[in-house]
């Protein structure tokens, strides 16, 4: 799908394409690219949206001398509910009226250095987060560069597909 669309753009770019012979995971197919890339690159999920200057996530990255960077997003839950805490026998320790929970997420996007590629094995199902703890096991540095809760946007669900879409 990406190819058709790139390749029916005006413009000509100058792009090589890959694709996994198999289902390699969410960064495996990027052993592909042993040998091709030389500075830090970005790796994205394609079914997210992030308003955010990539420039200023690229500076990021490289001024914490990061191995990798997780681009996140903080997200807030609501518990429209009195949320109880009880301990022994039952009996009541605390009492949260409608709590906000945030967490800090994964939004998918990435950015790598080249030498990270060679910690991915050739032709095997590999996730990020397996990168991630050879990464963490060996020492290196993965940063975590948040951007709003509103600037992300998980194309993979479809409510929030169809916001984007405008079409509710």
């Amino acid at each position: 799908m990406m190819r058709f669309y790139i390749e029916q753009l005006e413009h000509h770019y100058d792009i090589e394409f890959f694709e996994e012979s198999k289902p390699l995971g969410t960064i495996g197919s990027v052993s592909l690219l042993k040998g091709k890339l030389t500075t830090p690159f970005f790796v994205s999920n394609c079914d997210i949206l992030i308003d955010q200057d990539y420039r200023d996530v690229y500076d990021y990255h490289l001024a914490n001398h990061n191995d990798l960077t997780i681009v996140t997003a903080v997200k807030s839950f609501k518990i429209p509910y009195g949320v109880i805490e009880t301990g022994e026998d039952g009996l009541l320790t605390g009492l949260q009226e409608k709590p906000e929970i945030t967490y800090m997420i994964n939004t998918g996007v990435y950015i790598l250095n080249p030498e990270c590629i060679e910690e991915i094995p050739e032709g095997e199902f590999f996730h990020i987060t397996h990168l991630m703890e050879k990464i963490k096991k060996r020492g290196g540095r993965i940063g975590c560069f948040p951007v709003s809760e509103y600037a992300w946007k998980d194309m993979g669900d479809w409510s929030e597909y169809l916001k984007v879409a405008k079409i509710i």
